[in-house]
């Protein structure tokens, strides 16, 4: 990969504006992205989809409904679809990331996530500090994986750098692989879970804009 913009994808990536909007601007940036390869992909803003998913400052009211209503509202009319998946292997995780007819996946971490972070890259680096326990699970979307080491986005990251200019590649970061395993396998959302959008067949479509 270039070392100058090893993810030309992720230039247009935001940031979450409230602490616990993870999840819509997670979905938000992995359809910016996939928009940069398939021009008639949605890429409706973090507010849109807030409002479409009936979250209340990021959260869903009803977080089994999110991938349905997403694909009924938005998605499948113009060909792409949200899928979820729980109990996913490493290596299925691996395969999404290389399917160039897939988005970057998004994955739920657990709360240590946070103090994991902290411990590894130090708050300079990170721009937050931990206050207490976090008690509710974290959305990043990764990026790259190689053999021992994964690469992610977190939109929290710069969050809280009010003060200096937020670019995309600050939010990119890298984790042990078994790290990270244990932070996905103890998610409490559900084990192991990921998120991702793809392209379906025009068959499909038409099947969908007839029923």
């Amino acid at each position: 990969m270039p070392s100058t913009s090893p993810f030309l994808e992720i230039k247009d990536f935001q940031f979450q504006k409230e602490a616990w909007n993870c999840w819509p601007t997670c979905i938000k940036n992995i359809l910016s992205a996939l928009q940069k390869k398939y021009p008639k992909c949605p890429n409706p803003s973090v507010h849109v989809i807030n409002k479409t998913i009936g979250s209340f400052h990021g959260f869903p009211k009803v977080p089994s409904m999110v991938t349905p209503t997403m694909n009924e509202k938005i998605l499948k009319k113009k060909g792409f679809e949200m899928k979820e998946e729980s109990n996913m292997s490493f290596e299925k995780l691996k395969n999404l990331i290389e399917d160039k007819n897939k988005s970057y996946p998004i994955v739920s971490v657990s709360p240590e996530y946070f103090d994991e972070m902290e411990r590894k890259f130090g708050r300079k680096k990170l721009g937050y500090y931990t206050q207490g326990k976090s008690t509710i699970d974290h959305t990043i979307i990764i990026l790259d994986i190689e053999e021992e080491e994964i690469t992610f986005f977190d939109p929290y990251t710069p969050f809280f750098h009010r003060k200096e200019k937020n670019v995309p590649e600050r939010a990119i970061f890298k984790l042990p692989k078994a790290l990270f395993l244990d932070l996905w396998s103890e998610a409490k959302r559900s084990y192991r879970w990921a998120m991702w959008i793809e392209r379906i067949s025009q068959k499909r479509i038409e099947e969908y804009q007839e029923g």
